[in-house]
């Protein structure tokens, strides 16, 4: 094999116990880096004659991790790329034929470069079984006065998996999601350039496939998220004299719903801007744009059907608040059915995550569930989300520019059968900021068995071949 970026060839060994006759063997293997990034390796394999092919690559020093990527077309010459690799690390790695003929492999390696710079570290603090295995946060250097966004994507153990540059500057209160198929939305950058901060999908592979394009999208100031509801559409909000929310259509590209704040003053009387917004959705179906209002310590719902306020929540709102206390300048909200998850960053005598059971027909709230940590308090930043099961994940997202907090910036996973904290992450600089967090399973993301049984076993089954 041969490796593009260091411009020197590896040996390339026949594994086969006749000889490199027979059937399908490995004539060539390019291997080169990502221009963009270092956690990538792009394999252009050139076979003897048409097959399909397996690419198996082993971390050496630590040799359950095991990368697999396949193609199952019939080609005289493939390109796979193995990706979320460690930097400063080698692997070594079997290219396989794969057929009704027996193939001939072929093994060689690599090593990976050191990450830039600007690229965070943090550490992995593993207490019970995790409920997902890597977590991708928008981040940001802001006290050093950067306006530079950088997305990462770490494993549990806090290794770099992935890193993308966002191509404008702004703040990173922004929405960050892992789409699915390998892509990563993003958008909604706060104090970005007009239509800088537009809903986008990037590949894995750092290449942009989609930006959104409606009719006044060029021209929108957006800000704080951009987040898949569960129809595939993406809601996030936009400045044009006052606060907007837009509902987008990613397929066609088309606007399908949006509210502004300006015909309803006299109801929600808001001193600021939202800084989220999402669907909640009732068992007959019934859609609610729920949205927070963090300075007005309020959040409230909008029937997406007629556009009216239905309800809004805090001390001056229309819900009686069975138990529990009012959030106060809260970010990052969750959605399940009728309950909200909230980051109740102005809570006292700590910042805290809290959850509200909505029962807008009884014209109620209820808090029912709350977590805290001593010397957790963030004025600004941060996010909570459902993680499915009794799983919350948490994101505590320091600002050391503002003088205030216990940083540095953490993502907690907490399990709510016993209020235990799960997993944790911690960043290691006090400089690190980051705004949210989306955990994401070890299949959805990466082609490594160690992380994904059915691979596991797929790598198994090609046993023969390699």
């Amino acid at each position: 094999m041969k490796n593009a970026s260091s411009a020197r060839r590896v040996a390339m060994i026949c594994l086969g116990v006749g000889g490199c006759g027979g059937g399908p063997s490995v004539v060539d293997v390019l291997i080169s880096d990502n221009p963009t990034m270092v956690l990538e390796k792009v394999f252009t394999v050139t076979l003897s004659e048409p097959a399909a092919l397996a690419i198996r690559c082993t971390r050496d020093d630590l040799p359950e991790e095991v990368h697999l990527v396949e193609s199952t077309t019939s080609a005289s010459e493939h390109i796979l790329r193995v990706q979320g690799l460690v930097a400063e690390t080698d692997y070594s790695c079997v290219v396989a034929p794969v057929g009704s003929k027996r193939a001939v492999p072929t093994e060689g390696g690599f090593r990976t470069d050191a990450l830039p710079a600007s690229v965070p570290a943090a550490t992995g603090i593993t207490t019970k079984t995790p409920g997902a295995a890597y977590t991708l946060m928008p981040h940001q250097r802001l006290s050093e006065g950067s306006l530079d966004i950088l997305l990462v994507l770490m494993d549990n153990a806090g290794a770099v998996r992935w890193y993308y540059p966002i191509p404008t500057e702004g703040y990173a209160d922004m929405g960050a999601d892992y789409w699915g198929e390998g892509l990563i939305l993003w958008g909604g950058i706060s104090a970005s350039a007009p239509g800088e901060g537009a809903p986008r999908l990037v590949s894995i592979s750092h290449e942009e496939v989609y930006r959104a394009d409606y009719s006044g999208a060029s021209a929108y100031e957006y800000h704080h998220i951009a987040e898949r509801q569960p129809d595939n559409t993406v809601v996030t909000l936009v400045e044009e004299g006052d606060f907007q929310i837009h509902q987008l259509d990613v397929e066609t590209d088309t606007l399908v719903w949006s509210w502004q704040v300006a015909e309803h003053t006299e109801e929600i009387a808001p001193r600021a801007d939202a800084n989220w917004a999402g669907v909640m959705t009732g068992d007959d179906g019934t859609e609610t744009m729920v949205v927070s209002l963090c300075e007005d310590y309020m959040v409230f719902g909008i029937d997406m059907d007629s556009g009216d306020v239905a309800w809004t929540l805090g001390e001056e709102g229309s819900l009686t608040l069975t138990e529990g206390d009012y959030p106060s300048c809260q970010h990052g909200l969750g959605i399940d059915g009728s309950r909200i998850l909230l980051y109740d960053n102005g809570a006292s005598p700590t910042s805290r995550a809290v959850e509200y059971e909505i029962d807008a027909a009884a014209g109620t709230a209820t808090e029912i569930w709350s977590w805290t940590e001593d010397g957790w308090r963030e004025p600004a930043w941060g996010d909570v989300d459902y993680l499915g099961e009794d799983r919350v994940v948490i994101t505590k997202g320091h600002l050391p520019a503002f003088g205030d907090g216990d940083g540095p910036s953490s993502v907690i996973e907490v399990d709510r059968s016993d209020n235990t904290v799960a997993w944790r992450l911690d960043f290691s600089e006090e400089t690190d900021a980051i705004y949210s967090a989306d955990r994401i399973d070890g299949c959805a993301l990466f082609a490594e068995t160690s992380r994904c049984a059915p691979l596991a076993e797929r790598l198994v089954a090609l046993s023969e071949w390699f």
